[in-house]
Parts: C-alpha cells; structure tokens; sequence
C-alpha cells in the first residue's frame, strides 16, 4: 500500500490528477514522501535521528519536518 492510499484513500495518479488541477496544495506530494521517509527512519533508527535525518535527506530543516509529521490528519489516518 502506498503512503497516497494509506492516508487519502486514492492511489498516487489520482493524486497527481488533484494537485494538476489545483485542488491539493504544490508542496503536498513533497510532504507525503518526507513523513513516508521519516516512517521509514523511525523503524530503523527512532524518532530523533528519523527527523534529523529526513531533514538531511530532502534539505529542509527539522521544523519543517516535525510540522509535516505532526499534522493530524496524517497522525489520525495512520493509526486507524
């Protein structure tokens, strides 16, 4: 299962499709795969170095990151 299915229920081109007709926001693919990489990071390494890393890994800083990972609708969609 993809990140796009496990939190939005639809698959990736229908997620390219809504962010080509601007209903999704520019940076929300960006911001899907920087919490699938840190979800990642997190089984291998722990929260901590998981945002360090992710951070590294797409060059943004660790605010934005924890931002990203944060977010509710993410936290909400995974756990159920």
């Amino acid at each position: 299962m993809s990140i796009y299915e496990a939190i939005l229920n639809i698959d990736e081109a229908t997620f390219d499709r809504l962010m080509s007709l601007g209903v999704l926001r520019s940076n929300a693919k960006r911001d899907l795969l920087i919490y699938e990489y840190y979800l990642s990071e997190c089984e291998r390494h722990g929260s901590m170095q998981a945002m360090t890393n992710t951070s590294e890994e797409f060059k943004v800083s660790e605010d934005i990151v924890q931002r990203i990972v944060y977010r509710a609708p993410y936290n909400k969609k995974i756990k159920e």
